[in-house]
């Protein structure tokens, strides 16, 4: 019995130390060399799915909604979308226009017309009306009929840490 009580005050009085080390990873920014560029990420991200990553671009929009995601690009030409993790705060709507190094994982999913219905079916159950999204299924739609393809992708960085 001794042993386990030593065992489990030893596992406690180490929970700080540990938590302290877990909170140093969270914050630590690679060298610029192991950080891509959004249009690098752009060009590589169906094969970085699932993958944990460093991309550094612009900010030039934060959801007016709930703050929970925003774009970040790179001339324009590239733009990566970026959610925050459950765990991280929203974004600030003050980042807009700065310089950010998102850590994150790469996500992403399928989307075909299946989707689609249910995505709007979703939207007509909620109370509040999301006129962007309704545009945002649209645009899937004209892009899977003009395509002639049954689904597409969509990619994503799920935001583990960002540093301006």
């Amino acid at each position: 019995m001794k042993a386990v009580t030593l065992l489990f005050l030893s596992a406690v009085a180490a929970m700080p130390f540990l938590m302290a080390a877990e909170n140093t990873y969270q914050t630590e920014i690679p060298s610029e060399s192991s950080i891509m560029s959004v249009k690098e990420l752009c060009e590589n991200i169906s094969e970085l799915e699932g993958e944990e990553i460093f991309v550094r671009g612009s900010v030039d929009h934060v959801c007016r909604h709930d703050g929970r995601k925003m774009n970040i690009c790179q001339e324009d030409s590239y733009r990566v979308h970026v959610k925050a993790c459950d765990e991280m705060e929203s974004f600030d709507p003050e980042i807009v226009g700065s310089i950010v190094t998102v850590r994150g994982i790469v996500r992403g999913f399928v989307i075909d017309r299946e989707y689609l219905l249910e995505w709007e079916k979703n939207l007509q159950d909620e109370e509040e009306h999301h006129h962007d999204e309704v545009e945002r299924i649209e645009r899937y739609r004209v892009y899977l009929d003009s395509t002639g393809l049954e689904e597409m992708s969509e990619y994503w960085v799920e935001a583990l840490f960002i540093s301006e």
